[in-house]
């Protein structure tokens, strides 16, 4: 296209000087100081495109002017239709309106619920919480981000997207909302995004003209990058020069010895200078925070702030306990409301030691000796490391990794202990706080596939009360539970089936964790359903298809709201197509005897077992397992093969090595032995 469209631009810069030319692709845009110019060019471009064989999109022409009504007086007279002409010029989907906190347009408005719905599309993806995260940012943050040019936006036009890209991950919603932001990183921020892009066009600009990237001004797209600066925490010292608050330089004039000529210098200082700025805003909400009120004589170091980062790597406890969403039993105490508190709920006692009221979150971690700390681990000392995790630059790293592990490993007993002490106490009406107090706690993982998937045994269970039980108690991972009852921290046998029976009795907590948590009982349940409706007898088959089903996704999905639920997620429908191909695959095994079964499961469900004679059901309906009857392809399995009269007169021929009778299902016997059905017919 742009090599169809290169002769009409060389014809048409001969026209008069006063005109600027742009070509991007199939895209024109031109500027000229009259109106009968701009419409000349219009009427070029038509001609030349008719030339060409090229249909114009009437639909996108466009004619814009800074004054409104002079641009509906000035183009009318040259015969522009109206409704072609706007007040709000538009380049490549970038708005240029050069008015200072206008209005947001409907294309602007459409875009930021456009990226919206995206992130939220890729909440319910089958995929680890940090993996969700990830494409979430990757789809969202480019459309909300683009395009802001010339009007300077500000954090809360972007706050629905934020919300949505946060929900996708780990989002304990007890941690600090900027050291959440921190660690999700500068990706997963279209403000930051949009502020960056325009940065760098900048620099792209001086770059390659060797020059100003424009004019320094209070208007336009410039007075967009100053602001954006600013709002991060750099000074301006000079026209197209800024320093930042750790030391880092941001010079965007090529004459100066500080102009970076690779770009990565500009963007690394424009980061730490924004996440400098989210650690300070933390600090300063000491008076709300118990963390930020402990840290205050901490500084912002960017090789901690790396390190620490590495470590959280994908768990989302460790995460959790980074951006201050530690949880105690002295912090439940408060959440409780005073009701809940004379009903003989008293989460403040420690759950382990017995002795300690007000178990903060300094006992839990440290002081108690019941909480099975390996003796090895010396209490952190640093300020940041003690009460969040945070890597110190003075210890090893190996050190750092224990610190942090231990600490999301206790705050994960500390949740488990939770839920089982709610839900074998006295039940109480009013328990709004304690539904709240669970959700805030629990929320990071709740989020998590990966680390801290339901137990696959669930899947085998016989009976949909047993399998929310086991589905409730074992979200443990396996690699800490290995650890914990090596050192004599795990849950006894014992404990385990006190937590199934407490956990099998109805509960008023009603948060997305435990809801979750029953989700796959749940699809259980509706396997069950179909073998007590169809006498299924293929217990082997039934229970491999409801573990493929539940690892590819297809598992009830509750309603945060409500009592609707609903069986695919809404991505689910993406990934139907390979999870169907999987169950074929199951499904042909099964059909080839290579997991057990010599005949699919179908309405009747009439199975052999290989070697072993008929199933239950095929025994006391075909006869002996000589032969089973399929009622939707009329396809009858003989133990030899051999062919029947049907299949001799050339019916159903697509079933080589079986025979049916002509009609019906009336099917007989290799040995001529009439099927029960034909004896009741009389046939």
């Amino acid at each position: 296209m742009a090599v169809a469209l290169l002769l009409p631009l060389l014809d048409l810069r001969r026209g008069p000087e006063t005109t600027d030319i742009m070509l991007y692709l199939d895209d024109r845009a031109w500027a000229s100081t009259a109106a009968s110019d701009c419409m000349n060019f219009g009427r070029k471009w038509k001609d030349w495109s008719s030339r060409l064989g090229l249909k114009e999109n009437e639909a996108k022409e466009k004619y814009y002017h800074q004054n409104y009504a002079l641009a509906l007086d000035e183009f009318a007279k040259v015969g522009a239709p109206p409704k072609t002409i706007s007040g709000a010029p538009a380049l490549l989907g970038v708005e240029l309106a050069p008015e200072a906190g206008r209005p947001f347009t409907d294309k602007e408005k459409k875009k930021l619920d456009q990226a919206a719905l995206v992130a939220r599309t890729a909440r319910s993806l089958p995929l680890p919480a940090f993996r969700r995260l990830r494409i979430a940012a990757a789809k969202a943050v480019p459309k909300a981000a683009y395009g802001w040019l010339c009007e300077a936006p500000t954090e809360q036009i972007f706050a629905k997207v934020e919300d949505a890209i946060a929900r996708a991950g780990p989002n304990p919603a007890m941690g600090d909302r900027d050291l959440k932001m921190l660690f999700r990183g500068h990706s997963a921020s279209p403000y930051f995004m949009a502020g960056q892009q325009v940065l760098m066009a900048a620099w792209r600009r001086a770059k390659r003209s060797k020059a100003l990237p424009g004019t320094w001004r209070e208007v336009g797209w410039v007075l967009t990058l100053r602001i954006f600066l600013q709002k991060i925490g750099c000074l301006e010292v000079a026209a197209w020069r800024w320093t930042t608050r750790l030391g880092g330089i941001i010079d965007l004039d090529p004459s100066s010895g500080d102009f970076d000529q690779t770009s990565g210098a500009v963007g690394h200082n424009t980061r730490e200078a924004w996440r400098l700025t989210h650690f300070e805003r933390w600090l300063a909400r000491s008076d709300a925070r118990i963390d930020s009120r402990q840290c205050q004589a901490t500084a912002y170091n960017e090789q901690r702030c790396t390190l620490t980062r590495k470590l959280v790597a994908n768990d989302s406890h460790r995460f959790a306990e980074v951006t201050g969403a530690s949880v105690s039993p002295q912090k439940f105490e408060v959440m409780l409301s005073r009701k809940d508190r004379r009903n003989g709920r008293e989460p403040n006692l420690c759950s382990w030691c017995k002795e300690a009221r007000g178990a903060d979150w300094e006992h839990m971690v440290w002081k108690c000796n019941a909480s099975g700390k390996p003796p090895e681990l010396a209490p952190p000392t640093d300020l940041l490391q003690r009460p969040l995790g945070w890597a110190s630059t003075a210890r090893t790293h190996s050190y750092n990794f224990a610190v942090l592990d231990w600490m999301a490993e206790v705050r994960q007993r500390i949740l488990e202990d939770w839920y089982e002490h709610m839900s074998s106490a006295p039940k109480v009406k009013g328990t709004g706080r304690i539904a709240a107090a669970a959700t805030a706690a629990s929320y990071s993982s709740s989020n998590n596939h990966s680390n801290r998937q339901t137990a696959k045994g669930a899947a085998a269970a016989t009976t949909a009360a047993t399998a929310t039980a086991t589905a409730a108690a074992t979200r443990q991972p396996q690699k800490r539970k290995a650890a914990s009852q090596s050192s004599g921290r795990g849950s006894s046998a014992g404990g385990d089936q006190k937590a199934v029976t407490s956990s099998s009795k109805k509960s008023k907590l009603s948060t997305p964790a435990k809801k979750k948590k029953i989700r796959s009982s749940q699809w259980l349940s509706a396997f069950e359903d179909v073998q007590k409706k169809y006498h299924c007898c293929c217990a082997r088959w039934c229970s491999e298809l409801t573990q493929h089903s539940a690892d590819y996704g297809f598992r009830p999905r509750s309603r945060l709201r409500g009592h609707s639920h609903r069986l695919l997620n809404p991505l689910s429908v993406a990934i139907l197509a390979q999870a169907v191909a999987v169950l074929v695959v199951v499904a042909k095994q099964i059909s080839h005897g290579e997991r057990g079964w010599s005949g699919l499961c179908c309405r009747g469900c009439a199975c052999r077992n290989l070697g072993q004679g008929a199933s239950p059901h095929c025994a006391s309906s075909c006869g002996g397992g000589h032969w089973c009857l399929r009622q939707s392809t009329r396809r009858c399995d003989t133990p030899h093969k051999q062919r029947g009269p049907g299949h001799a007169q050339g019916r159903m021929s697509k079933h080589a090595g079986d025979w049916c009778l002509s009609r019906g299902t009336s099917c007989r016997a290799a040995g001529g032995k009439a099927s029960p059905q034909e004896e009741k017919e009389g046939k």
